[in-house]
């Protein structure tokens, strides 16, 4: 409101276009608008900032977040460098940089390298100390992540992102579920209004078998915002946990028009319909997201930036009429998985190769990584990867029947504590 208020006593001062085209941008990812709601608005904003003074790197800097909203990393980039030439004081600029060069792993350096600029001309900014982090977690750097949130909430106890990032961390990467349900409280606490944070805490209670918990907080979500795409996340999440089918169509066929325009949304509400077995569907739902998984031209980008969805897009194309493109895709991907990402980056069996090792008939590979990942603490979510049909040919491994039992025995400690957690009031 403030800003708005600046842009109407003085329309010619062109930092005020850009603090308001940057607030109402980030209700994105603290409130509940969607980028597609907002994208020309913000859009318009920035523009009229650069009408009044086109040299002025702050407008550029925001720029790039409305091309990266587009998918156009060409574009976005430009404007990251161009905002850096013009304001090299500006931290925002190497933050938001580093922050979009984190969707290209082999170029996960360079997002370190940025976001440790931005530390060092704004070393009491929060978001930016959490971004470090995030970078050190993209690396496969996991400790160093996790000390640094850590640190992070020491110094900025008010800071909602700071658990939520932490708890991220402990579910998606080292499966550590007691604490980050903690944490994820303590974020939706500190910021109730926040949406998606109850999808993450959700996750947790999915993916430990508390079906009742997982419901609770998706009620609690809804009264956030019942018309909110990220409650057909919740829903399809929730059903493909509980292996029903139908539920899944039903929250995917009500989300997919809602989240036109945001391609990782669609792809991950893809990777639910192939769980339960709707392989035309889910083929035509990562197309909705990314059409350029036909094109070969496009697969560089999308298979360093879309690394997990991948090797099911490969898969699918294969099994539903696209051979040709699926075999080259599966060879690209594998390549990457394979041989690239391992080069730049530590664990990068979290973008689970195996399904493109399953796909190719790979077995003793896919068994080696499953293995693998159970090792270093990848357990999430592999109650939903073992509904694959891709599965059916080590099913009924002893290997793999092995690994499943250890991940649930783990999986079954960590729910006693949680269990024993809130016996006790302290969750």
């Amino acid at each position: 409101a403030d800003f708005e208020t600046a842009t109407t006593l003085d329309p010619e001062f062109a930092l005020a276009w850009v603090g308001y085209a940057d607030s109402v941008m980030l209700l994105t990812s603290y409130g509940t608008l969607t980028m597609g709601e907002i994208r020309e608005r913000v859009a318009g904003y920035i523009d009229r900032a650069l009408a009044i003074d086109d040299q002025l790197g702050e407008a550029y800097a925001s720029l790039s977040q409305v091309h990266m909203s587009r998918r156009d990393w060409e574009q976005a980039e430009a404007a990251h460098l161009k905002s850096i030439e013009l304001s090299p004081g500006y931290a925002t600029a190497y933050h938001w940089y580093s922050n979009d060069l984190n969707d290209f792993p082999l170029r996960i350096d360079e997002s370190i390298e940025y976001a440790l600029k931005a530390a060092e001309l704004d070393p009491n900014s929060a978001i930016i100390g959490a971004n470090l982090a995030a970078s050190y977690r993209a690396k496969g750097l996991y400790s160093m992540a996790e000390r640094q949130l850590r640190k992070l909430i020491e110094i900025n106890p008010q800071f909602a992102r700071g658990p939520a990032a932490l708890a991220d961390l402990l579910i998606y990467q080292v499966s550590r579920y007691p604490e980050a349900i903690q944490l994820q409280r303590a974020s939706i606490e500190q910021d109730p209004g926040n949406i998606r944070q109850y999808q993450e805490l959700m996750n947790i209670y999915l993916d430990i078998g508390d079906l009742a918990s997982a419901q609770a907080v998706r009620e609690r979500q809804a009264e956030v915002d019942q018309n909110h795409p990220s409650n057909g996340m919740s829903d399809a999440l929730y059903n493909a946990f509980a292996g029903n089918a139908a539920g899944v169509r039903e929250a995917v066929n009500w989300a997919v028009p809602k989240y036109q325009g945001n391609p990782f949304a669609l792809s991950n509400l893809a990777f639910i319909q192939a769980s339960v077995g709707d392989l035309q569907q889910a083929k035509e739902t990562y197309l909705i997201a990314n059409p350029g998984w036909l094109d070969p031209n496009q697969w560089e980008r999308l298979v360093s930036t879309f690394s997990f969805d991948a090797c099911v897009v490969a898969w699918l194309l294969i099994n539903t009429g696209d051979e040709k493109p699926g075999h080259g895709l599966l060879d690209r991907t594998s390549r990457y998985l394979e041989e690239e990402l391992p080069a730049v980056m530590e664990h990068p069996d979290n973008f689970w190769p195996h399904f493109c090792q399953l796909t190719r008939g790979d077995t003793e590979m896919a068994l080696a990584t499953i293995e693998t990942m159970l090792a270093h603490e990848h357990l999430f979510a592999w109650t939903v990867m073992a509904q694959f049909s891709l599965f059916d040919s080590i099913r009924d491994e002893p290997r793999f029947i092995a690994a499943m039992q250890e991940r649930d025995r783990k999986i079954a400690l960590q729910r006693a504590e949680i269990e024993a957690m809130q016996a006790e009031g302290k969750l």
